[in-house]
């Protein structure tokens, strides 16, 4: 049977896009080599240069890799960087690509491929959220900010690739296993009218073969691919919302992999043994929209703190976390230690519950917005009682789709709203910059010169006493002393694994290599 027949067959077999060879049936040992897996919503963009959600995350590194990525364990590892020199100042690193790297249309993957991704990933013309990240390469400020016609830092030169630095930066490695310095081609984008197609070539050990929008991808396996071959030849990726329709659909057999379990299903999932907990170097958090009254009232936003019953909320939901004293997850360079935050915020709450008093008036409604799941459901009811209980408030929840959720802050945020974020490599600046002045994740509208101060100066320090210091001192600024956020808990991840598999790990960056899950009982293949 020809390769293309196999993965239409297969189409047929999972219900996707229905095609000539349904008539076919697949052969039963080809079918074990097929993993199903759970996400919980549709990614908000399959483009490398735009990628910031954890969605996006789990399957781009899955399909492109880039000059370094992470393992399992979430350890640096070499991809398309075969080797490389740091100068003497360090500022200017030079990369040599593998000979045998090459797109899944066998094109060979060229320097040119990442200058051309680092100068649309800084361009002022595409709204890429992570840019700030690589503002350390020279001359990229100026070039995002459209004041400069060429990014000057990043350039080819006798078929390597050359980046140059304004500074020094000890984590500039852990930089380029983001998503928005993957390779792309300018070929590509020129015939797409400068977008990256979904179905794009790759450079990873699989790529999206299909896609049905909300409802499931296909990956399909790389043959042009230099490393390790996959032994799931295919994947399928089904976005599924409901909890219990994903527990369902685990228990019969017609997914192999849940990546999120709800609370109720863990004890008895875990007895059987298909429960599996790793490290998640993320932050579960409430942000206020400092724009808008009453969160532009910092003795609000520090009553709001102290009312909100973290370790409460972690016993509640009863799967694992951990409740956040911090805003950087355990694992990073300045994470505070879990003490219960009521003591430094109680001046606040008795203020508050004193003054309205005094007036003898209820405090307005106060808007919450959160995107529906059923755990965040329970996250920010808990919060709406702990609000009324603690200080009177009368909480409006606001519940919404991911997507619209995501529009929702970028236009106009609620007073409160949730949000999580996830540390995409091994370091705590990306955490820090999230709410710098101006930042583009930062939905908040809080601008403090002396924290962004505080940012830089981190962010140009290696690791060591002077740098914990100050991620202490900005992390009070944040999260006591203004109270621009609201550390709710820290993740732990936890999947549901199909008895059948083995080697299935996920990163603390939250991405399961698919190339590395086996069969237990698999032979060659």
């Amino acid at each position: 049977m020809s390769r293309l027949c196999i993965i239409l067959a297969v189409g047929a077999f999972l219900g996707l896009f229905i095609t000539s060879c349904t008539k076919n049936k697949i052969e039963a040992e080809k079918q074990r080599y097929v993993l199903k897996v759970q996400i919980s919503t549709d990614p908000v963009t399959m483009d490398p240069s735009l990628i910031e959600d954890g969605v996006s995350m789990e399957i781009i590194h899955n399909v492109m890799d880039g000059l370094f990525g992470h393992d399992a364990q979430g350890k640096r590892i070499n991809q398309l960087a075969e080797s490389w020199t740091v100068s003497k100042d360090g500022r200017r690193y030079e990369f040599a690509l593998r000979h045998d790297a090459r797109w899944s249309d066998d094109i060979p993957v060229r320097a040119t491929d990442f200058v051309t991704a680092f100068r649309r990933a800084l361009s002022p013309k595409v709204p890429a959220k992570l840019a700030p990240l690589l503002f350390s390469i020279r001359g990229a400020k100026a070039f995002h900010a459209g004041t400069a016609s060429e990014l000057a830092g990043v350039y080819e030169k006798d078929g390597k690739l050359v980046i140059e630095l304004e500074e020094p930066t000890s984590y500039f490695l852990e930089v380029l296993t983001l998503a928005n310095t993957l390779p792309l081609r300018q070929d590509i984008l020129t015939d797409n009218g400068g977008n990256w197609p979904i179905t794009a070539p790759a450079t990873g050990p699989y790529r999206i073969a299909a896609y049905q929008p909300g409802r499931r991808f296909l990956l399909d396996k790389n043959d042009a691919y230099y490393g390790k071959k996959p032994t799931m030849y295919l994947i399928d990726v089904l976005i599924i919302q409901d909890d219990s329709t994903a527990v369902n659909l685990f228990e019969k057999g017609d997914l192999d992999i849940l990546t999120r379990v709800p609370g109720t299903e863990l004890p008895r999932l875990e007895a059987k043994g298909l429960i599996q907990r790793e490290p998640f170097l993320a932050t579960y958090y409430l942000g206020f929209n400092t724009r808008k009254a009453p969160a532009n009232d910092l003795s609000f936003r520090r009553a709001v703190s102290g009312a909100i019953r973290r370790d409460e909320i972690v016993q509640a939901l009863a799967s694992g976390e951990v409740p956040a004293r911090s805003w950087i997850p355990p694992g990073l360079e300045g994470s505070i230690p879990y003490q219960d935050p009521a003591p430094v915020f109680a001046d606040s709450v008795k203020a508050f519950r004193e003054k309205f008093a005094r007036q003898g008036a209820g405090f307005p409604p106060v808007t919450a917005g959160f995107d529906s799941s059923p755990r965040n459901t329970m996250v920010m009811e808990k919060v709406e009682s702990d609000l009324k209980n603690n200080l009177g408030i009368r909480v409006l929840l606001s519940n919404m789709d991911w997507k619209s959720f995501i529009g929702s802050l970028q236009s106009d945020p609620p007073t409160i709203y949730r949000m999580g974020w996830l540390a995409p490599f091994g370091d705590p600046i990306p955490h820090l910059e999230v709410f710098i002045s101006h930042g583009l994740n930062n939905y908040t509208g809080w601008s403090s010169a002396e924290y962004d101060r505080l940012v830089a100066e981190i962010a140009r320090l290696a690791p060591g006493p002077e740098r914990e210091q100050k991620i202490r001192q900005a992390e009070k600024l944040l999260v006591d002393d203004q109270a621009v956020v609201v550390p709710i808990y820290h993740y732990v991840q936890q999947h549901a694994i199909a008895a059948r598999l083995a080697n299935v790990h996920a990163n603390p960056f939250g991405v399961i290599p698919f190339n590395e899950v086996t069969l237990k009982d698999a032979h060659a293949h």
